[in-house]
């Protein structure tokens, strides 16, 4: 199984992926720890909160780290830009606007950075940015998620992939 998660930050997007690594036994990986591991930051926006990265280079990484392995569980923001044709099923989180306000706003996000996700989130960009590489989605609302969702979700995955 070649899975990755995607969505706005406060999504759940590490949350779900410990999860099914546990439930289905396969190793997760999380794009933010890769990006740093192998120096691809290229500089850090005080603004925003966040790291800069070439999303071409980002890209050309991640299809050579993942082009061979068979089972994985891949979660990050940019983790769509991995090759849809090492990727069996791309989860997209989605979240209620007030739920993330309030999830990030929990995380100690600056205004700014709340705005900028909230925005991504109305205008579904995660969705989109997968679609446009082709990849296979299926659309999960985290807003109300419970420990009983985890367990219905890892068992449709297991009896679909």
């Amino acid at each position: 199984m070649r899975i990755i998660i995607i969505g706005t930050p406060g999504t759940g997007k590490s949350t779900l992926a410990n999860f099914l690594s546990k439930s289905l036994q396969i190793q997760t990986y999380n794009v933010t720890d890769l990006i740093k591991e192998s120096e691809l930051n290229k500089e850090y926006n005080k603004e925003l909160d966040t790291i800069e990265v070439d999303e071409s280079e980002l890209k050309k990484f991640l299809d050579e780290s993942f082009k061979d392995k068979k089972d994985f569980i891949l979660d990050g923001h940019l983790a769509h830009l991995l090759s849809s044709n090492f990727v069996d099923l791309c989860l997209v989180l989605r979240c209620d606007n007030s739920v993330l306000y309030q999830r990030l706003t929990a995380r100690g996000y600056s205004k700014d950075k709340i705005k900028d996700n909230l925005e991504s989130e109305i205008f579904n960009q995660c969705y989109e940015d997968a679609k446009a590489r082709n990849h296979k989605i299926l659309t999960i609302d985290t807003s109300n998620f419970k420990d009983e969702d985890f367990s219905l979700l890892s068992d449709f995955i297991k009896a679909n992939l």
